[in-house]
């Protein structure tokens, strides 16, 4: 058996694919997109606290900070080279 030249069969294939994307579609904007988008908003939450503490640090320390820098700076132009 081939595969069928029916044009009522391709309607119904074609109308069975429009229904199967609504669906992923409908999905996708109940439930993946919210979990990614809490997702997103944790590790930004994370990100924010993270640079507020190193901030913090760099106050209670610039030299250290300054020092720290320099000899990263350093270390990247060396590898650069």
């Amino acid at each position: 058996m081939s595969g069928s030249d029916d044009p009522a069969d391709n309607e119904d294939i074609a109308d069975q694919l429009s229904r199967l994307r609504a669906q992923i579609e409908q999905i996708a904007n109940e439930r993946i997109r919210p979990a990614v988008a809490g997702a997103a908003d944790d590790l930004n939450a994370v990100a924010r606290e993270q640079t507020e503490a190193l901030a913090a640090r760099v106050r209670e320390q610039p030299l250290a900070a300054v020092a720290i820098a320099l000899g990263l700076g350093f270390l990247i132009g060396r590898a650069m080279r």
